[in-house]
């Protein structure tokens, strides 16, 4: 069966999310950090959370009802434990200007650090326990940011990105053999990598966040659509279609409200959604998913329903 979901923000979990999908073509949710630039403490938030009594109900009503969870969230920096500003400065990335820089990311031919990446995705992947054995640790939030070091500059973003996540997989398949872990296709990484290839396990995670949503992505006179299909197809040639998963943003509201609160009232476009799920089925996803975010009560005080159940509603091919 193919999967059809929504990723919804740990910290606007509550209840009516349940009779917003219940009866509905959704058959997953996928769990996020909050988000908002704060990837180490908000992936805090999220393992404290799923511990509460308020996050074991909501969890566990999910999956008595069938529905697969996961979690997804960019991991690097929590494995780097940046925020301690102490790291080792081997492990830091170079910046384009020959500097250590301990902002994002990481020097990828450090083996130190790729052992530490190694043990803390084991560590993750023990307390963030996907009930499909489909993991979703992101590197960090940014575009442009690789190393440039002498022994990395020759690798792409997207080389360097996959050795990261071969890397996290190690560790993954520590706690869980049979587990698998996405590549991120996102920004800088949406081209296919050139001198790395993926561990067994590794499927495409296609996230075209800057592509047109006036239109289908599939629009044939629109050129910045036509180019991330064009990245699409090579990425799916590279990684495969089995597992593949397509992440969109027809309902996030946090993208369209430029990640700032109070949020905007969201207007839902389904003809666009629908005619993007045809023609990613067609492409051979596996799965299809879409954050919806700032849709918490603070949004229904305000605006009342969001249209979530209109996108859950959306019949899906197997």
């Amino acid at each position: 069966m193919k999967k059809y979901g929504l990723i919804i923000l740990n910290n606007e979990i509550h209840d009516k999310w349940h009779s917003w999908i219940e009866d509905t073509s959704v058959n997953l949710v996928g769990i996020h950090p909050r988000g908002g630039g704060h990837a180490v403490s908000s992936l805090n938030e999220t393992l404290h959370f799923i511990e509460t009594e308020e996050g074991k109900s909501f969890l566990n009503k999910l999956k008595e009802k069938g529905y697969d969870v996961e979690y997804e969230y960019h991991a690097l920096s929590w494995m780097l434990k940046r925020e301690s500003q102490s790291i080792n400065e081997n492990w830091q990335r170079t910046d384009e200007n020959g500097k250590k820089a301990n902002d994002y990311n990481m020097c990828v031919s450090c083996g130190e650090a790729l052992e530490v990446v190694e043990e803390r995705a084991y560590e993750l992947a023990s307390k963030l326990v996907p009930t499909n054995g489909k993991y979703y640790m992101w590197q960090d939030d940014c575009e442009n940011k690789k190393c440039f070091c002498d022994k990395c500059s020759g690798l792409s973003s997207s080389d360097q990105a996959l050795i990261i996540a071969n890397t996290m997989l190690k560790g993954i398949k520590k706690f869980n053999p049979d587990a698998k872990l996405c590549y991120l296709a996102y920004k800088d990484t949406l081209e296919v990598p050139k001198k790395v290839e993926p561990e067994d396990g590794i499927f495409l995670e296609f996230a075209p966040m800057d592509r047109d949503y006036s239109a289908p992505i599939n629009a044939p006179d629109n050129e910045v659509n036509k180019m991330h299909i064009e990245k699409m197809d090579k990425l799916l040639e590279f990684f495969g279609t089995k597992d593949s998963t397509a992440l969109e943003y027809w309902i996030d509201n946090s993208f369209y409200s430029d990640f700032k609160k109070p949020a905007k009232k969201f207007i839902f476009n389904e003809e666009i959604a629908k005619a993007d799920i045809e023609f990613y089925n067609s492409r051979g996803f596996e799965k299809i998913t879409t954050f919806a975010g700032y849709f918490d009560m603070d949004y229904v005080k305000m605006y009342g329903e969001p249209p979530v159940r209109q996108y859950a509603n959306i019949k899906i091919k197997d």
